[in-house]
């Protein structure tokens, strides 16, 4: 687990064998924020605190991960967005939508027609402002982002509005700064 900000820390693990994806979590006053959680090599422990909620927020329906078991283990409610409701497999305890403010002061950007169910992007206001983004942006192998079809890329374009300079994708790795510049670049290519 790497922190990449103050109150911001990501991680990878494994979540298929031979394939790795990134996990990050926001550390906030009164609770810990999950973004598609696959339990770290240390175990849940950090994540645990007498007097912190822990909220585990999806950012679509093929992130659901170690999220149940991580509900049961740390008492964690899971959020996820109302676009994938039909296509979850658990029972999430609160849903959220599109431009909603969520715990630590996220914001949700929903990303209609982007590859994986309800994806929706996360702003996290930490450091230069920091978006998290599950499947609608991919970097593989680590260095070039792509999409899955050419027509998703419509899809990212509203977060050029956002006020962020780092981008952590689930799949690739982090953009620390230049993010939302390198984003402006790959949406007009």
């Amino acid at each position: 687990m790497e922190q990449i900000f103050p109150e911001f820390y990501c991680w990878q693990a494994s979540f298929r064998p031979g394939r790795e994806a990134y996990s990050a979590w926001v550390e906030g006053e009164t609770e810990n924020v999950l973004i598609d959680p696959l339990t770290p090599e240390e175990g849940l422990s950090r994540f645990s605190h007498p007097s912190k909620a822990v909220i585990v927020l999806l950012t679509n329906a093929n992130h659901e991960r170690d999220a149940y078991s991580i509900k049961l283990a740390l008492r964690a409610e899971i959020w996820a967005p109302e676009a994938a409701l039909s296509d979850l497999d658990l029972t999430p305890d609160r849903v959220y939508g599109s431009e909603e403010e969520l715990p630590c002061g996220l914001r949700a950007y929903h990303l209609a027609d982007s590859h994986s169910p309800g994806e929706t992007a996360l702003l996290v206001p930490r450091g230069p402002g920091v978006l998290v983004i599950g499947d609608g942006l991919v970097a593989q192998p680590d260095t070039e982002w792509r999409v899955f079809q050419p027509h998703e890329r419509a899809a990212l374009q509203p977060l050029l509005e956002a006020d962020f300079d780092a981008v952590v994708t689930s799949h690739g790795a982090p953009v620390l700064s230049g993010a939302k510049d390198r984003l402006r670049t790959f949406l007009a290519g």
